[in-house]
């Protein structure tokens, strides 16, 4: 061996002894600092994001009505900041999910602390936004979306007796549901048009895409994560069997994911799309229960007729008389509610039971959004004009 060569072996060998040493030096430091990490209690951060990317966040995810839908507190802007936290952290969630094709358990634990202090909601509040046009959400942006699931969902769980534990796992798992789609490209997502029958399949596998992501979560991780992950798998079946991704029918779908897939059925209708206007809450209860009564059991869909009512309240409609008015209060006859109307005498507002006037009735209910606005705004009815007295 030449004296060139024979240096360069030795010069190899030193390289390599160093790196050793190297690799040696970083590996002892790493597991100083784990074992440090053991005993010593690590503070928590929340993730930072520039100006610029929070305000498109805000942009792109506006849920104008928090403030509209919370309960009646002493606190308001607590319990609003409570839901835009939930926005917030699910937004972390959708974005890392995307970025990295898996699930942060930091993440998922934050959503879970956040979720442990989900407000009361008004639900007439709720439903009578969606009936006087003002709760209109793009489904291609899955966070308000998702929120407003787990909000209806919620609300049918409580109505048919789950308790506090079952709710929080209905509202986690709707809220969870349609991480999915992070593996979807955006455009497919966000297409105007009918979805190919090849971009259809790929919207067919997002329960599995939800459940997988999920199923990376370790099982020595304390939460109800392995009992979402076996709901949001569910969420798209069908009590007949013509739902995806397996065709399963009764029995074999778990509750929970029957009340998770009808709330979002009803979302999807009282939401406008760019082929659709938003259907009233009043015609989307018709609809699920004339056109899609096979699709999920009859309790759940009584239950969603309990909680929105056949005309809930805010619903604006002319009465047999000519007159125009607004529901402000169900009553045990679904059908006649309690309204405010405009004397045809005196001209001034005053509130009429149907259920004790069977002179008067509801001949058609308004559907035009800008109609319900104008007569809104023209007479003051409604809840607004109500909680200011």
């Amino acid at each position: 061996m030449n004296n060139c060569n024979q240096n360069l072996v030795i010069s190899l060998t030193e390289l390599s002894e160093s790196l050793i040493k190297t690799i040696c030096v970083l590996r002892k430091n790493l597991e100083e600092k784990t074992a440090d990490s053991s005993t010593v209690p690590v503070e928590r951060t929340e993730p930072v994001f520039p100006e610029s990317e929070e305000k498109k966040h805000l942009d792109m995810f506006p849920f104008l009505s928090l403030k509209n839908i919370l309960g009646k507190f002493n606190s308001a802007e607590l319990n609003q900041k409570i839901l835009n936290d939930i926005l917030i952290q699910l937004w972390v969630m959708f974005k890392s999910a995307r970025w990295l094709k898996c699930v942060r358990f930091a993440d998922l634990e934050g959503l879970y602390q956040r979720v442990l202090t989900f407000p009361d909601i008004d639900y007439d509040r709720f439903f009578y936004l969606k009936s006087s046009g003002t709760n209109v959400n793009d489904p291609a942006n899955p966070l308000e979306y998702s929120l407003n699931i787990a909000i209806v969902a919620s609300a049918i769980a409580k109505r048919i007796g789950y308790n506090e534990g079952k709710i929080l796992i209905i509202r986690l798992a709707s809220l969870l549901k349609n991480l999915g789609t992070t593996t979807i490209e955006e455009d497919v997502l966000r297409k105007p048009g009918k979805l190919t029958d090849e971009e259809f399949s790929l919207i067919t596998m997002v329960p599995v895409h939800s459940f997988r992501l999920l199923n990376g979560v370790p099982e020595t991780e304390q939460g109800p994560w392995p009992e979402i992950k076996e709901i949001i798998g569910y969420t798209h079946e069908k009590e007949d069997g013509s739902g995806y991704p397996q065709g399963l029918s009764k029995e074999n779908i778990p509750e929970e994911a029957k009340i998770i897939g009808l709330a979002e059925v009803f979302e999807a209708l009282t939401n406008g799309r760019k082929y659709r206007p938003p259907f009233l809450p009043y015609r989307a209860i018709k609809i699920i229960s004339q056109e899609r009564k096979d699709k999920f059991p009859h309790h759940l869909i009584k239950a969603l007729f309990d909680v929105c009512s056949l005309y809930p309240v805010g619903t604006v409609f002319q009465l047999n008389t000519g007159q125009y008015g607004v529901v402000i209060k169900n009553t045990p006859n679904i059908a006649r509610p309690v309204v405010e109307t405009v004397n045809r005498k005196t001209k001034e507002i005053e509130i009429v039971s149907l259920a004790e006037n069977h002179l008067l009735s509801i001949e058609n209910v308004i559907e035009d959004f800008e109609k319900i606005q104008d007569i809104l705004n023209t007479f003051g009815f409604g809840l607004e004009k109500k909680r200011d007295n």
